[in-house]
């Protein structure tokens, strides 16, 4: 599949370099610069997509456990709260 670029933006990000670099490059090389990291993204973001396919094949939505907490410990401290302090009354610690 043939990549499409953004033609507007790549010239836009070589202007911005290239007004940047306050003459210490010329508008071709700026511009150069621009095309060769845009073919680079476009590289980067096939790789990133296939990455996240290969990832993707090898997760199940339904493998992952569901987890069941215990929270009988809570319980049992407010109980025993409940026994010295009287009834559940606060106290100000």
């Amino acid at each position: 599949m043939k990549a499409t670029f953004n033609k507007s933006e790549i010239m836009r990000s070589a202007w911005s370099n290239f007004k940047r670099s306050n003459g210490t490059k010329t508008f071709a090389e700026c511009l150069k610069s621009a095309w060769m990291f845009a073919k680079l993204q476009a590289r980067m973001s096939g790789y990133t997509e296939r990455a996240n396919r290969e990832y993707m094949k090898g997760v199940s939505v339904h493998s992952a456990k569901s987890t069941v907490y215990d929270h009988s410990w809570a319980a049992k401290a407010y109980e025993t709260e409940k026994a010295i302090r009287g009834n559940g009354v606060y106290w100000g610690d």
